[in-house]
């Protein structure tokens, strides 16, 4: 399909996806992490989701996927970099403000007060707590309490 249609940015990013996909099973089932062929399909990866992001650079779901991939490998800089566009492009994007969130608890000491992530992180907060009225709403009193976003 990619053949025929080598700029179809959901075949390059769900191709992209399924390596990744392959690419974390191999890191915990088979390969060593100083595997060349996990390096050889890492890089792979890689390309098709350069690839993608090149066809439609605000297209979030791309982006987050990039991103999360980076995530994965360790590479967190970089992954931040697409984080960052997904919100741009997107900013009420809910899976690249959760796992962008997620992020920044883990990877960030002290998120500084004027910079996009210490807004995107209170976005995201924001959108947790609206999320835990409308379930109390649905299913009252049935919300666990530890969903609601830690300050």
């Amino acid at each position: 399909a990619l053949a025929s249609n080598p700029t179809n940015k959901e075949l390059l990013r769900n191709t992209a996806l399924c390596l990744t996909d392959l690419c974390i099973l191999e890191i915990f089932n088979v390969l060593g992490n100083d595997n060349p062929m996990l390096h050889s399909l890492v890089q792979k990866t890689e390309q098709y989701y350069i690839r993608a992001v090149s066809v439609d650079p605000y297209d979030p779901y791309s982006l987050y996927s990039y991103a999360t991939f980076l995530k994965r490998c360790k590479r967190f800089e970089r992954a931040e970099e697409y984080y960052l566009q997904c919100l741009e492009a997107d900013p009420n994007y809910v899976w690249g403000l959760s796992d962008y969130a997620t992020y920044l608890e883990q990877h960030v000491e002290n998120i500084p007060q004027n910079s996009p992530a210490k807004k995107y992180s209170t976005q995201f907060r924001e959108l947790n707590v609206v999320t835990c009225e409308l379930l109390k709403e649905v299913d009252n009193d049935k919300v666990n309490p530890n969903l609601i976003s830690r300050k």
